[in-house]
């Protein structure tokens, strides 16, 4: 219940999607592919600004090993908490799932905060 699938009816302005509700009732959406890509693409761009904002604050506050792993988790539950409350529970009209805000994309940008947090951590308490 809740699954899409493609219909393979495709416009000039998106994709039809249908979604099979719980009562047996079809529902049908209409995405526009490039609109959904961007949304994507403005996500992972988030993602990869807070992994460099906390990897550098991790690094400052000297977290190492377990605590510094868990600051990237942690800053990435909030930016995507912080997402969902900006789209007001309603991911619909911007992405085909909730799985797209919330997991797509959060190891995209680990090298990124472990490059940041070694640099932040180096340079203030090795240096």
């Amino acid at each position: 219940s809740g699954a899409l699938a493609r219909e393979g009816e495709m416009s000039r302005q998106g994709v039809l999607v249908s979604r099979k509700k719980g009562d047996g009732k079809i529902e049908k959406e209409l995405f526009s592919p490039e609109s959904l890509k961007q949304n994507f693409l403005s996500v992972t761009n988030g993602r990869t600004i807070i992994a460099i904002a906390a990897g550098t604050a991790s690094g400052i506050l000297g977290l190492t090993g377990v605590q510094g792993a868990l600051g990237y988790l942690i800053a990435q539950a909030l930016f995507s908490s912080v997402l969902v409350f900006k789209l007001g529970l309603k991911y619909q009209p911007y992405f085909a799932s909730w799985r797209q805000i919330c997991v797509d994309g959060l190891f995209s940008s680990v090298t990124t905060y472990i490059l940041f947090w070694t640099l932040a951590y180096n340079s203030v308490h090795v240096f």
